[in-house]
């Protein structure tokens, strides 16, 4: 038994200048007097910049070259002006403080019978949050303030209307607790043959940043965007049932299948509305108003099942025996329903879920070296669920190959040396629809970290 407390609290504060390249006029675009626009952004192209997006369908569109244009600003800092608005929105905007405690306790124990092992336990988890963060909102005190404004808006009244906009603070609290059984059973069916079944319970939390986002309100549209610290956990539900068979000296076999139900799956909900009285969330602000937020909702099921293979060829005469093979294969479906504001939405694909993945490595160990290839494939798979199918968005299927490398130098140093997508594959491109409907493509190239580990 035993009793845990946890606390985590994230405190963001942010600076962050925008400038204007207005050339050497010092004018924005155009100078009337002169008729002349001299804001030759041109000068800072980046003429190597040829990335072709979507499959190489499109021409590269124009780039800077960061290297030219800072080079210019230090030598010509009078040729730029600071964006006086968005600095002032920067400055508030990304603001806030957020804390999280969670107590827990747990209760476990074991027993065995002839073959059969039993390990059962329980955990409680209380959670509490505490958010503050920034309103955006242009009160009707504000709107008509600035429409009694006489003549152009200077600086000073620039930076007054962006803090006036963006400096209602608002504090959020939540509270929730879980209660999560569990239970195993393991049974020798013989010396180098086991059998498991287990059930147990888990939880995903909300995004611990979700009391941080910053709140929206349109005055024009009756529209307000915002956090919601009422969001209770994810909850899941897991059976799972695996034979498991081990060779000699070193390696195994198995087999299992599962199923996890979901329950309050968190998604966006766009069509909420703003309730009435001093309970509604906003101190009885903006009764009527559509609201965007975050929302529990819906049940998911999700079953397949997996099989995985690890073997060291320790047998194998002389070097070879260092030689080690890995693979593992998951296939699974899911489903499930999206219940909000809106109605609900049955039947649908779960987000986040990829329906077949297949991870191998080929290892290998001789004296003080180590060296892995791993080759990972995820299938095309669910990314953000619309209740019109035609809007959903969903990943590419993808494949990668690391290599790592580790040399013993000492009994207490390793040299390591990681290579990441070897090959430079597309790993996080998504479509809408169909794959012909390209949302975006993200470029990521090989990645190489290397250093040195010790133990002390």
């Amino acid at each position: 038994t035993g009793l845990r407390w946890r606390s985590q609290e994230r405190d963001r504060r942010q600076e962050r200048p925008a400038y204007v390249y207005v050339g050497s006029d010092g004018v924005i675009g155009r100078n009337p007097a002169t008729g002349i626009n001299d804001d030759n952004v041109a000068q800072f192209a980046d003429l190597d910049y040829n990335y072709r997006s979507a499959h190489g369908r499109y021409d590269p569109v124009p780039a800077l070259d960061r290297a030219k244009l800072v080079q210019y600003l230090r030598a010509n800092p009078g040729q730029f002006t600071q964006n006086i608005a968005n600095t002032a929105r920067d400055e508030l905007q990304f603001n806030g403080l957020i804390t999280e405690d969670v107590f827990a306790a747990y209760v476990m124990g074991d027993v065995r019978l002839g073959r059969l092992d039993i390990t059962s336990g329980v955990r409680v988890e209380e959670t509490r949050l505490t958010g503050r963060g920034v309103r955006q909102e242009v009160t009707p005190e504000e709107r008509a303030r600035r429409l009694a404004w006489v003549g152009p808006v200077t600086p000073e009244e620039t930076r007054r209307r962006t803090i006036a906009e963006w400096s209602n603070i608002r504090e959020e609290d939540g509270e929730y607790r879980n209660v999560l059984p569990s239970i195993h059973f393991k049974y020798n069916l013989s010396t180098n043959l086991l059998a498991r079944a287990s059930y147990s319970t888990g939880l995903g939390r909300p995004n611990f940043s979700n009391l941080l986002r910053t709140t929206t309100v349109n005055h024009d549209t009756l529209r307000v965007v915002a956090a919601n610290p009422d969001l209770r956990p994810q909850t899941v539900d897991n059976f799972d049932v695996m034979v498991e068979y081990y060779f000699e000296p070193a390696g195994f076999v198995s087999a299992g299948i599962f199923l996890k139900e979901i329950k309050d799956f968190i998604y966006g909900d766009t069509g909420g509305e703003v309730g009435s009285g001093p309970d509604n969330g906003f101190e009885g602000d903006f009764e009527g108003y559509t609201l965007t937020r975050n929302v529990n909702g819906g049940f998911g099921r999700v079953r397949g099942f997996e099989l995985a293979y690890n073997q060291r060829f320790t047998w194998l005469p002389g070097a070879w025996k260092g030689l080690g093979l890995m693979a593992n294969y998951t296939k699974l479906e899911s489903q499930g329903n999206y219940t909000s504001s809106g109605g609900t939405q049955t039947g649908a694909e779960l987000a986040g879920f990829m329906p077949e993945t297949f991870n191998a490595s080929v290892s290998y160990a001789h004296r003080a070296w180590e060296m892995q290839v791993k080759y990972t494939y995820r299938a095309e798979n669910l990314r953000d669920f619309n209740a019109n199918p035609l809007l959903r968005v969903y990943y590419y299927s993808k494949k990668s190959v690391d290599l790592n490398m580790k040399y013993k130098w000492h009994p207490r140093l390793t040299l390591f040396v990681d290579v990441i997508n070897v090959f430079d594959d597309p790993i996080a491109n998504a479509f809408v629809y169909v794959p012909k409907r390209t949302r975006f493509n993200q470029v990521f190239t090989p990645a190489i970290k290397a250093g040195i580990s010790g133990r002390f």
